[in-house]
């Protein structure tokens, strides 16, 4: 998966193809699906996962560590991203739920955040996905009338 820089959000799948061969088990041959879409440079970022991930498509709402000044920098693999799990989004939900209920969304006039937080909330999961144990409640309870 490239994470940050040309070719961002771009991913292949590598296949164990150690049992095609006669290999040890300490051997790792492994095929890798062809082509990027964007051929990686030197500003590439890479992270190698595995296990299925929560990927960014483009027109997801985002907020990275540096989305404004520098988005080729932001995280791709939704769930992994140091910079979501602490001290951003987990704050957030109370007062979006908040605006929602009262109604004041069209005045804080930035959906860029409300998407963000839902997609955060409906995609996090564990110790990181919400600071108060009560507003996760109040969202997990709530949200979906708004």
């Amino acid at each position: 998966m490239i994470t940050g820089g040309t070719g961002a959000g771009q991913s292949r799948v590598i296949n164990d193809r150690s049992h095609w061969f006669d290999a040890s088990p300490n051997d790792k041959v492994v095929g890798i699906t062809p082509d990027w879409d964007v051929v990686p440079d030197s500003t590439s970022q890479y992270m190698i996962v595995s296990g299925p991930l929560d990927f960014l498509s483009p027109g997801d709402p985002e907020y990275g560590i540096r989305h404004y000044a520098e988005p080729v920098n932001d995280n791709h693999a939704f769930t992994q991203s140091v910079y979501r799990q602490c001290c951003t989004a987990n704050a957030w939900p109370g007062y979006i739920l908040a605006a929602r209920a009262l109604g004041l969304q069209d005045e804080w006039d930035h959906d860029a955040l409300f998407d963000y937080t839902a997609r955060y909330m409906n995609t996090m999961t564990g110790t990181f996905r919400c600071w108060s144990e009560f507003t996760e409640d109040m969202w997990d309870t709530y949200e979906a009338n708004y």
